[in-house]
């Protein structure tokens, strides 16, 4: 039980039993003149307010707060935050669009950051075809089929082949190329003397092709000289993301 006083600095409550217990309800000085403060409850049953043991300013619903040393755990909260912390600034993820699915939340900046495609995932890629492919091209034209349009990164390149060449004295130059530029050390030459070549096996490699843009990687073949005609037989294309 409490008695409660009116006092010159506002009202004093005390514990019943000893009185050096004391709770003060008290209008500040800095209060505005001619306005009123109301502590309205709309209890539905028996309820105790709880104040904190500490020299601290309660939190409204719609007030601007700072708040710090709180825990949140339940599953039923919803956090909303327009940045996120750091050992220095503020990142601001408010501007950022929503993601769509795979996407991650990559920085842009130092202080910004907005969800993008996660470019770390590796992807391989391989394209095959059986069908034969007859071609005489006096520039560097694509092997039917063979083209991958991966996502950026660095490939290790593969590409195999049998194929034949139908006259003597021709000479073609097959190579790697990406965004459609020869990659250097990737080109190789065939070539038949004084007949025709049946059963060639072909092998190409490279270590490292770098992509951006999405550029297309693929393989081209060029006649150099003669008057042959090259029939590529069963084929693949292989690139192995290492990066």
């Amino acid at each position: 039980m409490t008695t409660a006083y009116t006092v010159t600095d506002g009202v004093r409550i005390e514990e019943i039993n000893d009185s050096t217990k004391v709770l003060i309800l008290e209008v500040d000085s800095g209060s505005t003149t001619s306005t009123t403060t109301t502590l309205q409850a709309s209890q539905t049953a028996n309820r105790i307010v709880i104040l904190p043991d500490d020299n601290d300013t309660l939190v409204g619903r719609k007030t601007t707060d700072t708040m710090t040393n709180k825990t949140i755990v339940s599953t039923t909260n919803t956090v909303r935050a327009s940045e996120l912390a750091t050992t220095g600034a503020a990142v601001d993820v408010v501007s950022a669009a929503p993601p769509s699915t795979g996407q991650i939340l990559k920085a842009t900046s130092a202080t910004t950051a907005t969800w993008q495609v996660n470019t770390n995932t590796i992807t391989n890629s391989i394209t095959t075809a059986t069908a034969d492919s007859a071609v005489a091209p006096s520039g560097y034209t694509v092997i039917n089929t063979m083209t991958i349009t991966p996502v950026d990164g660095t490939y290790l390149v593969m590409f195999s082949t049998s194929a034949d060449i139908d006259t003597q004295s021709s000479v073609f130059d097959i190579a790697i190329h990406n965004g459609g530029t020869i990659t250097q050390h990737t080109e190789r030459t065939v070539a038949t003397g004084g007949g025709p070549t049946a059963g060639m096996d072909l092998v190409l490699h490279t270590q490292s092709i770098e992509t951006t843009s999405e550029s297309t990687i693929d393989v081209r073949v060029i006649r150099r000289s003669g008057a042959g005609t090259i029939t590529f037989h069963e084929r693949s294309l292989i690139l192995v993301q290492v990066s």
